[in-house]
């Protein structure tokens, strides 16, 4: 029986792993029936990069929450572009990491000021259900009918304009490729106090055997050396004027 589930766990590979991501732009996203994104660039690479081609029909979007709990519940599926974080760490398998990220608080009223996140307490926040911005305001204890939780970055960003909520902590480059991209004045969002820089990863399901998560991370590590990563994330740094 024992040889039987090792060799079951080493039929699993990587080109057969359910890659789950959300509409996340500029990491990834849905554009015309497409997934694509830095994020999506940077797995169809590292997969080049040790001879496997990327399986789109194994490719979904979901909803963040979605995607995080069946991840969670379900064996050879990864979730990506994942932050990694304290309160993470135990329930996934990593690889990574492929991108820096730093979560701030952004509002269009030039009369709020912090200096951390206790003198925001009084302010209705917004942020992404179950996303790191979430794990931040539970961390510091954040008033929990002061916390509003939103599906997507552009719902945060009509919900602020209409004067639903005050603030919204979300990923910096998220949320500016966001307002630039609906054609809003990023000049009129105002950060208020930035929280930390994260890093983002591939996130496996525990139960993932780990050859397939070193043979990403060789993939990983090879792009990164021979410089293909760096010329994906120049993506980042050109966001829409």
């Amino acid at each position: 029986m024992l040889l039987l589930l090792y060799s079951t766990a080493f039929a699993q590979s990587l080109n057969e792993t359910v890659f789950i991501t959300e509409h996340l732009p500029p990491y990834n996203y849905l554009e015309n029936k497409k997934i694509q994104g830095i994020s999506v660039d940077i797995l169809r690479e590292a997969l080049a990069a040790v001879g496997i081609k990327l399986n789109e029909s194994a490719l979904h979007i979901y909803p963040w929450a979605r995607g995080y709990k069946t991840v969670l519940q379900t064996p050879n599926t990864c979730l990506f572009s994942t932050a990694r974080n304290n309160f993470r760490e135990k329930h996934f398998k990593w690889v990574g990491p492929i991108i820096e990220a730093t979560y701030s608080f952004y509002s269009q009223n030039k009369n709020i000021k912090a200096d951390s996140i206790k003198d925001l307490e009084k302010y209705y926040i917004t942020t992404s259900r179950q996303g790191i911005g979430d794990h931040i305001l539970q961390k510091n204890k954040f008033p929990k009918n002061k916390i509003d939780l939103s599906n997507d970055t552009l719902t945060m960003v009509k919900k602020l304009i209409k004067g639903r909520i005050d603030i919204i902590l979300e990923n910096e480059n998220v949320l500016r490729y966001t307002v630039k991209k609906e054609g809003m004045d990023w000049s009129k969002f105002i950060n208020i106090y930035t929280e930390n820089l994260t890093e983002l990863y591939f996130a496996f399901n525990k139960q993932t055997p780990d050859h397939i998560i070193k043979q990403l991370q060789k993939g990983i590590d090879i792009i990164r050396e021979n410089g293909k990563m760096a010329d994906i994330l120049n993506g980042l740094r050109p966001l829409p004027e």
